[in-house]
């Protein structure tokens, strides 16, 4: 089956839902300064995040050494 594909805004709402307290910037940040690996998918320039990648940005946030900017 299609795997569920989400943009950034949506994934601050996942998590946001999943009690991590995250905004979107700071997802872009974490990305960029590659704290947290770069979801593999872009269409158009945009970052394109899997199930898979929410986990790990997930467990990124959560850790206490999480650099939030």
């Amino acid at each position: 089956h299609m795997k569920k594909l989400y943009l950034l805004g949506e994934v601050a709402r996942l998590l946001d839902t999943a009690g991590v307290q995250v905004r979107p910037h700071q997802i872009a940040y974490a990305l960029a300064n590659q704290l947290v690996p770069e979801p593999a998918l872009r269409i158009g320039n945009k970052r394109v995040f899997t199930d898979e990648d929410i986990d790990r940005l997930r467990e990124y946030f959560r850790s206490p050494k999480a650099v939030v900017k």
